[in-house]
């Protein structure tokens, strides 16, 4: 497979691991984080926190976020929401886990949400009640778990705020590049307002060849579809959605 020239825009402290192993394969890195991570206090909790039996990751930030917070609750309801069950779609959440020595049950990347619901409800795991860490913008819908018996409820804990500098930094850098990969909507938010404010997004309307809008989620497509710009969306929503996507590319006849 030939060389990729890349851009990564999650947030500082999430691209070094990504970064190398890209660049083992040959392809070319540039990291520019489009949103920065900010730790918020819940300002209205659904119910009592020792009520709740189970906690679902769905990211990376969400995980590291809620272990912070918890240090700071009462030493009580601190070593009950450690003890609950947790369970994660994420490979990223789960390496986390076992490199930290927490207990998680990792399912498989091809469920859905629904699927989930009905894996919680009939796995072992205990737990009605369900807590989702999450940021202010990316809350996962409760309805679909209350329709299958489970009460779920959203815990924003960090906020993302968009960096537009860098936005402007990595626009001077474009034109060599083949690809920007969105790792969340937040980030391709970032960028699309950037192109709105600076009048160019009619620009790579017209010019959707190079470089190419990498999605690795349905809320990056759902933010580039609002542009209307273009988003190839990945497989899998982790690095191996992004290296399927280097092999694409060079299968594509549309390649540069």
């Amino acid at each position: 497979m030939s060389a990729l020239k890349l851009v990564l825009t999650r947030p500082q402290g999430q691209n070094e691991s990504w970064c190398t192993a890209l660049q083992e394969l040959g392809h070319s890195v540039n990291i520019h984080p489009l949103t920065a991570y900010k730790l918020i206090n819940p300002t209205e909790l659904p119910l009592a926190l020792d009520k709740f039996e189970g906690i679902f990751f769905s990211s990376v930030q969400g995980w590291s976020s809620f272990w912070q917070w918890h240090k700071d609750l009462p030493p009580g309801l601190s070593y009950h929401l450690q003890n609950l069950p947790t369970c994660s779609l994420s490979n990223q959440v789960s390496l986390l886990a076992e490199r930290q020595g927490k207990p998680l049950t990792r399912l498989t990347e091809s469920q859905t949400l629904t699927e989930l619901a009905v894996e919680a409800r009939l796995n072992p795991l205990p737990g009605m009640f369900w807590l989702h860490p999450c940021s202010e913008q990316t809350r996962l819908n409760p309805e679909i778990f209350f329709d299958l018996g489970l009460k779920f409820f959203n815990l924003p804990l960090y906020t993302s705020e968009p960096l537009q500098d860098e936005a402007r930094i990595l626009y001077g850098q474009l034109s060599s590049m083949d690809a920007i990969v969105f790792a969340a909507g937040s980030a391709a938010s970032c960028w699309c307002t950037f192109l709105e404010e600076n009048q160019l997004t009619s620009f790579f309307r017209q010019n959707a060849a190079k470089p190419a809008f990498w999605g690795l989620g349905p809320s990056v497509k759902e933010v580039l579809d609002k542009y209307e710009l273009p988003c190839i969306l990945a497989p899998q929503p982790n690095l191996e959605g992004v290296l399927a996507l280097c092999e694409e590319f060079f299968r594509s006849p549309k390649k540069k």
